[in-house]
């Protein structure tokens, strides 16, 4: 299953894994999904909103996935400033949410986070790789950043394969 598989980085996924012929869920709040008329008779969407918690929680026991690539979100930074409420539900209750509804349910699956750069805010120094500290210095940024340390915790604590 594919959050978000509708955008740009997600139809490009759901090209690569159907090649190594994987069945492939995509879920996306938008209904006309142009980047996927390709596919359309190679894969199943499910249209709802990442923040209808319960919708995505029906879809997920409905499907029971056994893996989850989570990329839906809003990315725009400004955006996040605009509405910082909807941007907490859409980059990070929704990340919190799924890693909550795969405990629960007993899920044998993996999650995979899309997170981005910009959790790192200004870099002190170049290049930045996994041992650059963090400090988002936008909403989004934090929103993704919190997702990040949710899927952490979720390991260490419930063995979820995060």
């Amino acid at each position: 299953m594919i959050t978000g598989g509708a955008g740009f980085i997600g139809s490009h996924l759901c090209d690569l894994l159907l090649k190594n012929r994987h069945q492939i869920i995509v879920l996306s709040r938008n209904k006309k999904n142009e980047n996927l008329s390709h596919l359309k008779n190679k894969i199943k969407v499910e249209n709802a909103d990442i923040t209808d918690f319960q919708k995505l929680g029906k879809i997920l026991q409905k499907h029971k996935p056994d893996v989850i690539i989570h990329l839906a979100g809003e990315t725009s930074h400004s955006r996040s400033f605009e509405n910082p409420l909807y941007d907490v539900d859409v980059n990070s209750k929704s990340t919190l949410f799924i890693l909550e509804k795969i405990r629960q349910l007993n899920f044998k699956c993996k999650f995979v986070l899309g997170s981005t750069f910009i959790v790192v805010g200004r870099p002190t120094k170049l290049p930045v790789n996994e041992n650059t500290s963090s400090h988002p210095t936008t909403l989004y940024g934090v929103n993704r950043l919190s997702s990040e340390h949710f899927c952490e915790i979720y390991h260490s604590l419930y063995g979820l394969d995060t």
